[in-house]
């Protein structure tokens, strides 16, 4: 039995194979190796694609020792995936549609009215399902991008004195700056305070963690006492514990919150629970195990909401090394 790496004319034997997806998962896979896997994933259950200009046999052995010179035995350095020549050279057209639904929403209402309250009254609630996302443009002209499942609630005072909002779930911002008011995020165990940067916030009830991400400018984390916990920069990320008001900083190893804007998924060292949390944000069903393994696993993988529930499954068991069955109400459990 053989699984196919690039293309059918291009094998590697199962032991090989399995090498890799243990690689993959761990995190410890070189470009050309996660090329193979993420080739091997978007293919699942298509026909054979040809490979434009590698036509003999000469060429095709030629294309096949260039992707194994660049895979090695050695644990590498972590690097953020890129799409390398790979892609080009194997001249497979990939069309990554976009399962899920994008609406628009335009939040307008008068703001620095003059009126201000002791505790915040949220006047606008919008909310999301699963497989939607919803790019909202606030008064001030800040962007924020709603992943599925979520909810953001805009203080009915925004802007006076301060761009008060509460999320749960996970949201994009795109923050105008406006020295004048201050941008401020509550969620469950931490608040957010910006003047004008964009970043990321995971806040899901479900998980046992919150994460801050910066993409630009710099983010102040406090506790819900007002506490700082850290003020982070580009390209890093603070993880909190709900359950021991803990926190840790780190850097980004890869970009998730840019991959959920496009109807798809990047872990980065994910638990189960965050597993199951994205799975069920992309294609609406629930992924459930009672295996304890499975259970323990962190998870370094990409999930595409183009691909279908099953697809996707069945690439979590080849890489786990388990098998899955389909309940009755389109559940999935990992066995």
């Amino acid at each position: 039995m053989h699984y196919i790496g690039v293309t059918t004319q291009i094998k590697v034997d199962q032991k090989t194979f399995q090498r890799l997806l243990k690689k993959y998962q761990e995190g410890t896979a070189t470009d050309a190796e996660r090329y193979v896997v993420d080739t091997w994933y978007a293919h699942l259950g298509q026909p054979p694609v040809a490979i434009p200009n590698i036509q003999t046999a000469e060429q095709k052995e030629a294309l096949k020792a260039r992707l194994w010179a660049g895979m090695s035995t050695h644990r590498p350095r972590k690097i953020r995936y890129q799409r390398t020549w790979l892609r080009i050279a194997a001249g497979i057209a990939l069309v990554m549609g976009i399962s899920v639904l994008l609406y628009v929403v335009n939040v307008a209402y008068p703001t620095r009215d003059g009126q201000r309250s002791a505790s915040p009254t949220f006047l606008s609630t919008i909310t999301t399902g699963s497989k939607q996302l919803k790019r909202i443009v606030l008064p001030d002209s800040t962007l924020v991008w709603l992943n599925a499942n979520s909810t953001l609630q805009v203080a009915s005072n925004y802007g006076n004195p301060t761009r008060l909002l509460s999320l749960t779930g996970e949201a994009f911002f795109e923050v105008k700056r406006d020295t004048l008011a201050p941008f401020k995020v509550l969620t469950d165990g931490i608040t957010v305070n910006v003047l004008g940067t964009s970043f990321n916030i995971q806040s899901y009830a479900d998980l046992s963690n919150i994460k801050v991400s910066v993409a630009t400018g710099k983010v102040l984390v406090a506790d819900t006492a007002g506490k700082p916990l850290s003020e982070l920069r580009i390209g890093q990320q603070l993880s909190y514990d709900k359950e021991l008001q803990t926190s840790t900083i780190h850097r980004l190893e890869s970009t998730g919150y840019e991959a959920w804007r496009k109807g798809n998924a990047v872990l980065d060292k994910a638990d189960f629970a965050e597993l199951s949390r994205h799975f069920f944000n992309l294609y609406g069903v629930q992924l459930k195990t009672m295996d304890n393994r499975v259970i323990t696993s962190r998870f370094n993988l990409t999930m595409q909401a183009a691909h279908s529930a099953e697809k996707t499954a069945t690439m979590l068991c080849k890489i786990l090394n388990k098998d899955f069955r389909k309940e009755a109400n389109g559940d999935f459990v990992i066995y």
